[in-house]
């Protein structure tokens, strides 16, 4: 149980269109996005859940400049195809938020272009202008832009939970390893429903 919610935020990590809509691009270059589409209606009701009591939320965007100008190993390596999908690209519905999650007034919504959401953005600074000290992780995928999120927020030192059903992979095998991961190393894993109590 997070004790002081006042020094909490909820990081929800790229649950975009391009991961999690049948039609974004993910989809469309053969990836299995089922568990993220259904993960959706895990992490919406944690999301209403921190906004009643005040939690701060924060948002991720996974996505890219026009050109790819600085392609990091997903789109040099692991999913070329990408580029001729026009996918993840900023300031196209691919990398918005999905509807069922749009950020209200308010919310921080940040764009990455690496799975680390501290690398190459404000999220320390941001966090730590508003004595964030907790950090609740929630999205896709969880054995890659998750974990590496964990793994740095622990390093600088921020209690690290991650919210067990509203996470989600491309398969059980790498979700269930990446939390084990987690668990050992980085932080707290939890059910979403045992993280907001009092």
């Amino acid at each position: 149980m997070i004790p002081a919610f006042t020094t909490t935020a909820l990081l929800v990590i790229d649950m975009q269109n391009g991961f999690c809509s049948p039609r974004g691009s993910m989809a469309r270059i053969g990836t299995n996005v089922s568990a993220f589409t259904a993960a959706v209606a895990e992490v919406s009701p944690l999301v209403a859940a921190a906004r009643a009591r005040g939690v701060t939320v924060t948002f991720t965007k996974h996505c890219y400049p026009d050109g790819y100008p600085h392609p990091g190993i997903e789109i040099r390596k692991l999913h070329p195809r990408l580029v001729q999908e026009g996918g993840l690209l900023a300031r196209t519905w691919d990398s918005d938020i999905v509807d069922e999650l749009t950020p209200q007034t308010g919310e921080q919504v940040l764009e990455k272009d690496r799975y680390d959401a501290f690398l190459g953005t404000d999220l320390h600074d941001i966090l730590r202008r508003a004595a964030i000290t907790e950090l609740v992780l929630a999205g896709v995928a969880t054995n890659s832009c998750v974990e590496s999120t964990a793994r740095t927020a622990a390093q600088l030192d921020y209690d690290v939970v991650v919210a067990a059903d509203a996470t989600a992979a491309t398969s059980p095998e790498l979700h269930h390893g990446s939390l084990r991961a987690i668990e050992y190393g980085f932080g707290s894993v939890r059910l979403w429903r045992q993280i907001f109590t009092t």
